[in-house]
């Protein structure tokens, strides 16, 4: 792959680094007084919550390429195969 990523991929990149920072740094005040509602989650606490998003987020932005994304079964299978050939 080129060292020269794309605009587009620039930008998701950018936006999910935000994203994942702010998350963080939301995790890290106080939330004791509020909670998640329980119709929703069993998980009450929103710091719960917040920490997975923030982790998830990395993974993304970790994952991501700047390629064009897979466009048959064979494709999808080589992607997700732990050694590629």
């Amino acid at each position: 792959m080129s060292d020269q990523r794309s605009e587009v991929y620039l930008k998701v990149q950018s936006t999910l680094k935000e994203f994942r920072e702010k998350l963080t740094e939301l995790s890290n005040t106080d939330l004791s007084g509020i909670h998640v509602d329980k119709e929703w989650s069993w998980i009450p606490y929103v710091k719960d919550h917040l920490d997975f998003l923030a982790e998830q987020t990395a993974g993304v932005e970790g994952a991501l390429r700047d390629t064009p994304p897979p466009v048959s079964e064979d494709d999808i299978k080589r992607m997700t195969e732990k050694n590629p050939q």
